[in-house]
C-alpha cells in the first residue's frame, strides 16, 4: 500500500487548485533492470495466487491486520510491500513516528506470520529504483494520508503498474479530486471500511480492474506538466484580468 492537491494560487479575493500532472514519457522508463517478481507475487487473491499490496502507513498495517483478521483464507495468499525513505531522523518527532510504523509492521507479522510467509515486507532504506519496480508490480496500492495536499504517488504508480492494480485512495488526498472516480475511496481514520476496500481490490473481477487502470492512465497521459502549467497560466490570466476589470 503506499497516492495531491497542487501549490495555490492565494490572492486577497480568490483560491485556485490547479493539479500537478507528472512528466508522462519519463515515468514508465523508470526501474528498469528491476527482475519481475522481486517483490509482488502473480495474479490475484480472488484466482487463488499471491497478491501484492503496496503502502506504508501506519494505520495501513492495522488496516492490513483487520483484513487478515476477518480473511483468514487470505493468509499466505497476499503480502503487503511497504518501501520507505527515512526522512528528518534528527528531528524527534519523525523518529517517534518512524518506530510506530516499524512497530505496527512487526505486530502484523508476530499476529500472523508463518514458517515460508511473512504477510507485511517492511524496507526502510533511499532506493528510488526498488520503489519503482514496487511500483509496477503491485495489485493493489493503498494510499491514506490523513491530509496531504501534495501526492503524486496516486498518478505516478499506476502509470507505471503493469498489473491493472487497484487504487485504493483516502479521501483526504488531493489526488482524489482527480482519481476518485477510478479509486476505491477510503476515510484514512477508518480501520474497518479500509480493511473492506483492501478486499474488495483484491478480489475484484479483472475486467473491472482493467477498466479502472485504463481511465487512471488515460487521464494522468492527458494531464500532465504542460497541461498544468498551461492551467496556472490561464488562472493567472483570469485573475489579472478581473484585477483590471474591477
Amino acid at each position: 500500500l503506499k497516492r495531491a492537491w497542487s501549490p495555490t494560487l492565494l490572492s486577497a479575493a480568490a483560491m485556485w487548485l490547479v493539479f500537478i500532472g507528472v512528466t508522462v514519457p519519463r515515468v514508465p522508463l523508470m526501474g528498469g533492470g528491476i527482475a519481475e517478481g522481486s517483490f509482488l507475487g502473480p495474479g490475484s487473491a480472488s484466482g487463488g495466487h499471491a497478491a501484492g499490496i503496496l503502502g506504508y502507513r501506519a494505520g495501513g498495517f492495522r488496516a492490513f491486520g483487520l483484513l487478515l483478521e476477518r480473511h483468514p483464507e487470505l493468509h499466505g495468499r497476499v503480502g503487503m510491500l511497504a518501501l520507505l525513505a527515512p526522512s528528518r531522523q534528527d528531528i524527534a518527532e519523525y523518529a517517534d513516528y518512524a518506530a510506530a510504523v516499524e512497530q505496527s509492521a512487526a505486530e502484523v507479522n508476530e499476529r500472523f506470520g508463518r514458517a515460508g510467509w511473512m504477510p507485511v515486507e517492511l524496507d526502510v532504506a533511499d532506493d528510488f529504483p526498488r520503489s519503482v519496480a514496487g511500483y509496477k508490480q503491485f495489485d493493489v496500492l493503498l494510499v491514506n494520508p490523513v491530509f496531504d495536499g501534495l501526492n503524486l504517488v496516486a498518478k505516478e504508480a499506476p502509470l507505471v503498474n503493469g498489473r491493472d492494480g487497484v487504487l485504493v485512495l483516502s479521501e483526504n488526498a488531493g489526488a482524489h479530486e482527480e482519481l476518485g472516480e477510478w479509486a476505491l475511496t477510503v476515510n484514512p481514520l477508518d480501520l474497518v471500511g479500509q480493511a473492506d476496500a483492501l478486499y474488495a481490490a483484491l478480489t475484484m473481477a479483472p475486467e473491472e480492474r482493467r477498466r479502472r487502470a485504463d481511465a487512471i492512465r488515460a487521464h494522468v497521459r492527458a494531464h500532465g506538466v504542460r497541461e498544468w502549467i498551461a492551467a496556472q497560466l490561464a488562472d493567472l490570466d483570469a485573475a489579472a484580468a478581473r484585477h483590471v476589470g474591477g
